[in-house]
């Protein structure tokens, strides 16, 4: 087994909510993790989201890669991280 790579980056995420009234929320988080085994990541981050004021924002998750540009991500997204959160699941394709 190898040993774990440390990795950092930015995250930069928008997306609809609210298809009627068509209501954004957007994100740019600092994120950090461990890649485990050379195809999954574990990561953590810190940031800020917005719909309109900013606010702060968390994230953390796990990230498996299927092929050398595609990979599997499932997240819980904290937007208004610190006060009263609202908590979302995240999953999708990178």
């Amino acid at each position: 087994m190898s040993a774990p790579i440390f990795v950092v980056g930015i995250d930069l995420m928008a997306g609809v909510y609210n298809f009627g009234a068509i209501d954004w929320e957007t994100y740019a988080l600092a994120r950090a993790g461990v890649i485990l085994g050379g195809r999954v990541l574990l990561f953590g981050a810190l940031g800020i989201g917005w719909d309109g004021p900013v606010v702060p924002a968390a994230a953390a998750g796990v990230e498996i890669g299927l092929s050398s540009a595609v990979s599997l991500r499932g997240q819980v997204l904290l937007y208004d991280a610190f006060n009263s959160p609202d908590i979302a699941g995240v999953f999708g394709f990178a």
